[in-house]
């Protein structure tokens, strides 16, 4: 499915230290398989009657290679290309992060709030407080579901933190947020009581700018 094409991009370079440290288990999973494969390649020797066997052994270290590279090409991909959205801490246990987006395709306005369950830690290595703002690089990309055509089905919003604690980055991407947006943050979590992850499309008054009256 065609993926929205971001009018805002986030222009960030992935820090890989500061990645695994967010997202765990991918990574370093994928690491993991990358060495055992290596490490069967070299230290079994398979049986000269088991020629399907040493193939695929020979095989593995490059599979597991190339899924490496993959998720690293995606993953800098997001932080490169992903849209910015404004963002806000709402609790730490377990984090719960709020992010406003507009999910229209046509040009008209299609507000969504997304609230994703992410750990998010600051330049001082602590998690961020509930209240905190950050800035978020989000994909979007249609739903079976989704059955309205002038709307994006889902989109998958990152913290901008995740993929760097460069202090000068941060600020770049935070200060194309402008007050418009965070204001329109804070009314849409009025608008939204829930606090549990999933995507919550806005009433019909918030695509005629009525909310703001």
């Amino acid at each position: 499915m065609p993926n929205a094409v971001a009018s805002n991009p986030a222009r960030v370079t992935v820090n890989p230290l500061v990645w695994v440290r967010h997202y765990k288990a991918a990574p370093l999973i994928l690491a993991a398989l990358l060495v055992l494969s290596v490490v069967a390649f070299f230290v079994i020797t398979p049986d000269e009657d088991s020629p399907k066997l040493a193939a695929r052994l020979k095989l593995l270290p490059v599979l597991f290679g190339i899924v490496n590279v993959l998720y690293w090409v995606g993953v800098a991909g997001s932080g490169r290309k992903g849209n910015v959205n404004p963002g806000v801490v709402l609790q730490t246990e377990p984090m719960l992060i709020a992010i406003l987006a507009d999910m229209g395709k046509s040009g008209t306005p299609y507000y969504a709030l997304k609230i994703i369950k992410q750990p998010v830690y600051g330049q001082d290595g602590k998690l961020l407080p509930p209240g905190s703002k950050l800035a978020t690089a989000a994909e979007y990309g249609d739903t079976n579901s989704n059955k309205n055509p002038d709307r994006w089905g889902n989109l998958n919003p990152i913290p901008v933190p995740c993929f760097t604690n460069d202090a000068a980055t941060l600020n770049r991407v935070m200060a194309t947020i402008d007050d418009e947006e965070w204001e329109l943050l804070d009314n849409a979590l009025r608008e939204v009581p829930e606090r549990e992850p999933g995507i919550y499309f806005l009433s019909s008054r918030w695509q005629d700018g009525s909310h703001q009256s």
